[in-house]
């Protein structure tokens, strides 16, 4: 006959008394990991988000938005835009972005992850609101650049998140599904785009855009949040930022983001592997950016007779 401790006593709390105690918690671990969230509803969330700003890229590309200046619609037409100003747009945007990465990649050193996504998404929002009201091609142009850099953040630590808690043996898959949600995104943007462009105004599809963002960025601000464990040395001390305000906690000196930043900077230009790999993938997504653009406007100006071969 065993004989089987009784471990139960008047100040030993029931676990229903507190849902976020895990069976880690028997060797001293809890888990605070928030009630909203499990790695299945964050992959939702992300992909959400992914799709929303990329949606933007198909808009503004789109024939109902961009428009020619020969019928005088879209952008072209109203502010009589040269092909060199209307391909100014996107690569104002990428300087946005491109220049925002750094600064988000190592701000979420110092601050909470998920907010930074929430402020990016809010830039995102409020530049959204921006192109849709702007009066002349320069307020376009900034307007653009402020929305590259607010979809820096998204694009920069959604990644890592989804690293952190994907399983194992499925991360693949689930990065596989993060990345569908861009090129589903500018898909949708090129007919919703052309649709609502042609039938209300080239200004009305960012407006709706920003409209649907709103609840977005409310629950990203709202929420509590996770933290993203790749920036700790340890799984314990990555969840000590759940209580952080807006930004998070971890507040650092300007110099010393800077210092940490141009220290990376250095480190990577630095590292073979990175370089070689950036090389490659500079002409790759630059010829992406031409077609994902000017594709649409080159369809529209062909006719089925520019697609028939000539007889041999």
């Amino acid at each position: 006959m065993k004989l089987v401790a009784d471990h139960s006593n008047a100040d030993t709390p029931e676990r229903s008394d507190y849902p976020m105690l895990t069976a880690s918690a028997t060797e001293g671990t809890i888990n605070t990991d928030p009630a909203w969230y499990t790695p299945a509803r964050l992959l939702t969330a992300f992909c959400v988000v992914s799709f929303l700003v990329f949606l933007d890229r198909g808009i503004i590309a789109s024939n109902g938005v961009n428009g020619d200046t020969e019928s005088k619609t879209g952008i072209q037409g109203e502010f009589q835009l040269s092909n060199f100003q209307d391909g100014v747009l996107p690569a104002a945007f990428m300087i946005g972005l491109l220049i925002a990465s750094l600064v988000f990649s190592e701000l979420c050193k110092h601050y909470n992850a998920f907010r930074l996504i929430g402020w990016g998404m809010a830039i995102f929002m409020v530049s959204s609101v921006g192109c849709g009201f702007a009066n002349s091609f320069w307020t376009l142009l900034v307007c653009r650049i402020i929305m590259g850099a607010g979809e820096a953040s998204i694009i920069n630590l959604t990644g890592p998140f989804i690293d952190d808690v994907a399983p194992p043996s499925q991360k693949t898959l689930w990065f596989g599904i993060l990345y569908l949600f861009p090129t589903v995104g500018i898909a949708v943007g090129y007919i919703f785009g052309g649709v609502i462009g042609a039938s209300m105004g080239w200004r009305m599809p960012f407006l709706i855009q920003a409209a649907v963002c709103v609840p977005v960025v409310l629950w990203l601000f709202l929420v509590q949040p996770i933290s993203l464990r790749t920036m700790h040395d340890d799984e314990e001390e990555a969840h000590t930022d759940l209580s952080a305000p807006l930004l998070g906690s971890e507040a650092a000196p300007p110099a010393a983001v800077v210092n940490s930043l141009w220290g990376d900077i250095c480190i990577l230009c630095r590292h073979p592997v990175f370089l070689y790999s950036s090389l490659g993938y500079c002409p790759v997504q630059g010829a992406f950016g031409v077609y994902s653009y000017f594709g649409p406007q080159v369809l529209l100006l062909w006719s089925p007779d520019d697609l028939a071969l000539d007889p041999m």
